[in-house]
């Protein structure tokens, strides 16, 4: 359950065009308009050994620790941090280029393992508006 039109929008977007790492959605209605109710039905996620949720986050900054920051030393020590930043940054930005520029809330909390391990957002939810939403699933229609 969610009071997120967004969230009901990008699930329904995501029904019909199957974006990269996202988990599988099965069904989004609306249960009740005046209390801005939305029920979303998708696919188990397992959320055991998730990749570093400080590390995840730095990434979703857009600021580009590699070449730029003097923090990134201090937070990014090990290759697997390293590793766990690029694929945080690659995710999220192949997510938001597919949905044409959609600020996405790709926040750690919003991600976990489908069945066959692959680390996908099951919590969709970002700034997409009406017309936005309406544009998008024309494409699909």
């Amino acid at each position: 359950m969610t009071n997120s039109l967004s969230e009901y929008y990008l699930t329904k977007m995501a029904m019909v065009s199957n974006p990269p790492h996202t988990v599988k959605f099965h069904d989004a209605e609306f249960f009740n308009h005046s209390k801005f109710q939305y029920g979303i039905v998708h696919d188990y996620i397992n959320r055991d050994a998730m990749p570093d949720k400080e590390v995840w986050n730095l990434a979703l900054r857009g600021e580009d620790f590699l070449n730029s920051s003097p923090s990134y030393s201090k937070k990014i020590k090990t290759k697997e941090e390293k590793y766990e930043y690029n694929l945080a940054i690659k995710k999220i930005t192949e997510l938001q280029n597919y949905f044409g520029g959609i600020d996405i809330d790709a926040h750690w909390e919003n991600w976990g393992y489908d069945e066959k391990r692959n680390l996908v957002i099951f919590d969709l939810d970002g700034n997409v508006s009406r017309p936005k939403y309406e544009k998008f699933m024309k494409r699909f229609s």
